[in-house]
């Protein structure tokens, strides 16, 4: 961790420009820098891990690599396991998920749903399946990629899910993935060796999907996909100049496993949001759909309906949990 820490931070030239976009460092203090270790050890599970402090950083330093490692390093000295209380059944369901479902994975091109689009979205999940299968021969795989295990800093735990997804994806002769969670995305794609396209890349591919004009359409970007717009890339191949990027929020609230320690920082980056009164605010991540709306958001609509051309479903907030359990039989 000290390799680490001191590495990333040699370039620091104390700008404050991190602290000014953040939340959290705003919060408690760390008003000219990353520099101070032992206050952002105590502080680790309290960081968004959104990585906003690199897209400002003149040095490009990236606070979230630096709060994972403090995590791993506490989670070492705790037997591996997260160094705090609370997430204890989340380890339960997402180490090894208890809801992953394979019994589709019947082909070398497999749909990947992740677990928060099936439990935001059922019954799309269920309509998008049913099209991959009965019109491309794609089947479908309900599985957890593992990554808020990674994030709580328990890495043996998350390396260990790792292998056993490879693992099962091999013995399914999987070939390529396509990813509905750009989470799951980002997450995966230097972790498994199998080929992994966005789901809006495959639409591209497939040729499905609908090129639209119209008035503006107000895009609140997940945090994974800010810093190269993979995915955006090929979402404005269906929506052109239509898009403009929800700014000055820095996330919706779920990064980094921080909203049960900064609960009001969490809600207040809806409340930005809601100040701003959109009349549709459009995302392309289920998990920040789901929670936008969970904290009052209203109209938060998920892009592949707009670009599908698909009656919209509102995000369930209310049965979510039940929804994920559920999908192991779907």
């Amino acid at each position: 961790m000290n390799t680490i820490y001191t590495e990333t931070m040699k370039e620091c030239i104390r700008c404050g420009k991190c602290t000014i976009n953040c939340d959290f460092l705003r919060k408690y203090g760390l008003m000219h820098s990353l520099k101070d270790l032992n206050r952002l050890r105590e502080l680790s599970f309290h960081c968004f891990m959104c990585g906003e402090c690199e897209r400002y950083c003149p040095k490009g330093i990236n606070g979230k690599i630096i709060t994972q490692a403090i995590r791993i390093e506490q989670a070492e000295k705790n037997t591996g396991m997260p160094a705090i209380n609370g997430y204890e059944k989340l380890i339960e369901e997402k180490a090894d998920y208890l809801y992953k479902n394979y019994q589709h994975a019947n082909n070398h091109t497999v749909l990947f749903m992740g677990c928060n689009f099936p439990a935001y979205y059922p019954e799309s999940a269920k309509r998008l399946s049913r099209l991959f299968r009965e019109k491309y021969g794609i089947g479908t795989v309900y599985e957890c990629c593992g990554k808020p295990v990674m994030e709580l800093g328990a890495q043996r735990l998350a390396q260990k899910s790792i292998e056993a997804i490879q693992d099962r994806m091999h013995k399914m002769n999987v070939k390529e993935l396509v990813m509905v969670c750009p989470n799951c995305y980002m997450y995966l794609k230097d972790r498994l060796d199998i080929r992994m396209v966005s789901i809006f890349e495959k639409f591209t591919e497939l040729g499905i999907g609908e090129v639209s004009e119209g008035s503006k359409m107000y895009v609140f970007q997940p945090c994974p996909d800010r810093a190269e717009g993979e995915w955006l890339r090929y979402i404005r191949k269906f929506l052109k100049d239509r898009i403009e990027i929800i700014e000055g929020v820095q996330c919706c609230g779920l990064g980094g496993c921080a909203k049960t320690q900064e609960p009001e920082i969490a809600q207040g980056f809806a409340e930005r949001i809601i100040q701003k009164n959109y009349p549709v605010i459009y995302t392309y991540c289920a998990s920040c759909a789901g929670n936008l709306s969970r904290n009052g958001c209203r109209n938060v609509r998920h892009l592949i309906f707009e670009i599908l051309g698909l009656c919209e479903e509102k995000p369930d907030i209310y049965n979510n949990g039940r929804n994920r359990k559920e999908s192991k039989f779907w």
